[in-house]
């Protein structure tokens, strides 16, 4: 299996963490979005990572539908409290977006719009305040390892 992206994207980085959990062997394919936008597309028509070409050539895109793979064939991870823990997973996953939106919108736009920013900046720290009001153990639901984490 081939794991295309950079672990500079916090979403590559969760496939991967997912992918060493679950005890998968895989290849890299470190391509940047910005530099290697038609090989992603080759793989994802929307030109974003990560993408896991499986051993049969097809190619999974999207950290979420990567693990929701993984989890099918080999459950790893616990589903005790499944209401809130794809809450938080989806809270978190919503604060990596918000937080890759202001970056670009801070380094890579020639003009920037200071409503936008404001909003964006808005929302992470509503997400962050939202996390961390339920982080109280080693673990953010139940007492084993879940998406959430």
């Amino acid at each position: 299996m081939i794991l295309v992206g950079q672990y500079d994207s916090p979403f590559v980085r969760r496939a991967a963490v997912a992918l060493h959990l679950h005890g998968i062997a895989f290849e890299r394919r470190v391509h940047s979005v910005f530099t290697h936008l038609e090989e992603i597309r080759a793989v994802n028509p929307l030109g974003k990572v990560p993408v896991l070409i499986l051993e049969d050539g097809s190619a999974l895109p999207d950290s979420r539908a990567i693990i929701e793979w993984l989890e099918a064939r080999a459950p790893r991870m616990t589903l005790a409290e499944p209401t809130e823990m794809l809450a938080i997973e989806a809270v978190a996953i919503g604060l990596a977006e918000k937080t890759y939106e202001r970056g670009i919108e801070t380094s890579r736009r020639a003009v920037q719009d200071p409503g936008w920013t404001a909003r964006l900046e808005g929302q992470i720290a509503s997400a962050l305040a939202w996390l961390e009001a339920r982080a109280s153990g080693p673990f953010m639901v139940g007492d084993a390892l879940t998406r959430a984490d």
